[in-house]
């Protein structure tokens, strides 16, 4: 059975030009993604949409796969058509997966603040299936013949720990 599960990968820009390279570890039970969204999450607001904020390149499979190449955009304060749909991606997730990238701020040195961008990643889970339940096993009792109650003999080793509680009628301290 497999469920969707999203891995998110947080970069802070600080400066203007910042160049943010990146790299992590993919959770290992995640065998493929197949979506993104690249999104600025904090630190800048302005009254008139930003285009392009900076860019962002990411490859999958420890640099095997490069499949993510995106530029970053700002909405204006209150525009309620910010497009939150993911885009779409399809790669197969080997184990041990690494996502490695480098982000590039592209905003100019004047109006420059620092802000957070976020990418994340729409990605399969392969769950284990739960146990089957086990039928019960229907048994047959048996009935066994009675055993006869019969004397045991206890041998104790014949030593001076032990002094005094072989019985005395006990020649053969072997059994």
């Amino acid at each position: 059975m497999s469920k969707i599960r999203y891995q998110i990968i947080r970069l802070q820009i600080d400066k203007p030009g910042q160049i943010v390279k990146f790299q992590q570890k993919l959770n290992s039970y995640l065998t493929h993604c197949t979506g993104f969204l690249l999104r600025h999450t904090k630190g800048i607001q302005t009254p008139v949409d930003i285009a392009q904020l900076g860019w962002l390149t990411a490859t999958f499979n420890n640099l095997k796969d490069h499949k993510i190449a995106a530029s970053v955009s700002v909405p204006a304060i209150g525009n309620s058509e910010e497009n939150n749909d993911y885009q779409i991606l399809d790669v197969e997730l080997e184990k041990g997966n690494i996502i490695a990238g480098v982000y590039l701020d592209k905003v100019s040195k004047a109006s420059f603040k620092p802000y957070s961008v976020s990418l994340y990643l729409r990605c399969v889970a392969e769950v284990p299936q739960e146990p089957k339940t086990i039928e019960p096993v229907i048994t047959k009792l048996i009935d066994l013949p009675a055993i006869e109650n019969k004397e045991i003999e206890v041998c104790i080793p014949n030593d001076e720990e032990n002094e005094g509680l072989i019985p005395e009628n006990n020649t053969d301290h072997l059994c």
